[in-house]
């Protein structure tokens, strides 16, 4: 055999591949948050989240969005930096409620029904 490979083969890595990754993508999404930083507009730290407490009052807050469509959220005022299963993932955060996760393409936009609440969480004044 001189290395190639059959094609049902690859097909069948790919799929893997593919379900391996929305594994990932799923029980990061599902497991708790382990630290929370919360970065300004120039990058500086305004607070950091440690606390079983704390971080399991940021995910029950941070469980009540919802998807309100792809679009660009047009001011960048704040970064949130979430950690879970030891992944970071960089969201674009405005006081008003709503969070973008930080992407070179176009994401979905997410409203905080909880935005007051999340914001005193997050030492965030407005």
């Amino acid at each position: 055999m001189t290395g190639r490979m059959w094609p049902g083969a690859v097909v069948a890595l790919a799929t893997l591949s593919a379900l391996a990754l929305a594994r990932d993508f799923i029980w990061a999404r599902s497991a708790p948050a382990t630290k929370i930083t919360v970065l300004d507009e120039q990058s500086r730290l305004v607070r950091e989240i440690t606390s079983d407490r704390a971080l399991a009052k940021f995910d029950e807050l941070w469980s009540r969005r919802t998807d309100v469509g792809l679009g660009a959220i047009q001011s960048h005022s704040y970064k949130l930096q979430i950690v879970r299963n030891g992944r970071r993932t960089t969201w674009h955060y405005d006081p008003a409620g709503l969070a973008q996760v930080l992407a070179a393409h176009k994401r979905s936009v997410y409203l905080l029904l909880s935005a007051d609440e999340l914001n005193t969480l997050l030492d965030i004044t407005i």
